[in-house]
């Protein structure tokens, strides 16, 4: 069973610190610290999205930015991911999680990241962080709201 999420906007999530703030402490603790391409495999190279009038309702999950968004009748992934939103009000509003699981047989339209890891308790840490930390510094204003990655 999930665990309630703490919003970015309570005040009590501000108190917690930027990720630097979370980086240094983990780096006086002797921690090593790693970057997500160091420890995932980000494959976003296949995501296919499908409008909605294109789509063919079905058994699997369609995932998108915020979670599942709609059934489909075929799939383009069989393995354990993490779904990362890319863009949209909710980076900021911290309405649903920004970091979600996805495994068995699902689909994922280009608005999710997708990364696969070699060690779930990685990736189940990974989730937890990225659902804890604020991310205005990490956030766009360009288009809607783009998660920032770096090339």
């Amino acid at each position: 069973m999930r665990q309630p999420k703490t919003h970015a906007s309570d005040a009590g999530c501000r108190k917690r610190g930027s990720a630097a703030v979370h980086l240094g402490a983990a780096g006086r603790a002797g921690w090593q610290t790693k970057t997500l391409d160091q420890i995932s495999v980000n494959l976003d190279s296949r995501r296919i999205p499908i409008t909605k009038a294109d789509r063919t309702s079905g058994e699997y999950p369609y995932y998108g930015a915020s979670g599942i968004v709609d059934s489909v009748a075929d799939y383009i992934f069989d393995e354990d991911t993490l779904l990362v939103s890319e863009d949209g009000a909710n980076l900021l509003a911290r309405a649903t999680p920004i970091a979600f699981p996805a495994s068995g047989n699902y689909w994922v339209n280009n608005h999710a990241h997708i990364l696969k890891f070699d060690n779930p308790t990685t990736q189940r840490f990974v989730e937890l962080y990225l659902d804890s930390i604020p991310l205005d510094d990490y956030v766009t204003a360009w288009r809607s709201r783009n998660l920032l990655r770096r090339r």
